[in-house]
């Protein structure tokens, strides 16, 4: 019987490169009314934007934030889970 268990970490690799600056934008995007409540200030204006401008001012380490735990997961955690 084949083993399948050993595509599961590169499936979920190629999800976290592929999904995890979409998370981002979003986070950033939903988080950016809670830095100045009362002032409705609008630093992205869509999911584009925040694309540029994260890219623009942090490169491409700003839209791969928070992926370690992410990766942690695909690694150790398909393991407890499969």
């Amino acid at each position: 019987m084949y083993d399948w268990t050993e595509y599961l970490y590169f499936v979920g690799m190629f999800t976290l490169l592929l999904t995890n600056p979409i998370w981002v934008a979003k986070t950033r995007l939903c988080l950016q009314y809670d830095a100045h409540p009362s002032q409705h200030v609008q630093f992205y204006t869509g999911m584009l934007d925040c694309f540029y401008k994260t890219y623009k001012f942090e490169g491409i380490k700003g839209l791969y934030k928070a992926s370690q735990s992410v990766e942690l997961y695909c690694i150790i955690g398909k393991d407890v889970f499969y």
